[in-house]
């Protein structure tokens, strides 16, 4: 299978992306994954910077949690989206943990 596909190396017409989080967003990131004992979910800024997409900022919203999904709160996402409208990058960014499961596909 080719990468388009999610699996195997881009074929030599496909792109290849990279994504970059900066230390500080993912310290945070596993600050909340490791205070957490379900899955936790959130939000973060991505800026391109020198041509590379990096996380610059993450974001914790209200939510519903437990052992395998999180639902981030309708109304504090909104509310995210419209007080931090003028920042830098794209909120493009959504992250979640796995607690105790293996690594697998997620959607």
């Amino acid at each position: 299978m080719n990468s388009a596909s999610g699996f195997g190396k881009p074929t030599s017409k496909e792109a290849c992306f990279k994504l970059r989080i900066l230390p500080e967003c993912h310290a945070e990131m596993m600050f909340y994954v490791h205070e957490s004992s379900v899955e936790v979910s959130g939000m973060g800024r991505v800026e391109i910077i020198d041509g590379e997409a990096v996380v610059t900022k993450i974001y914790l919203l209200e939510q519903e949690n437990g052992p395998s999904s999180t639902d981030i709160d309708p109304d504090a996402l909104a509310k995210l989206m419209y007080e931090s409208r003028e920042d830098k990058g794209a909120l493009n960014f959504w992250w979640h943990s796995h607690v105790n499961m293996p690594v697998f596909w997620s959607g």
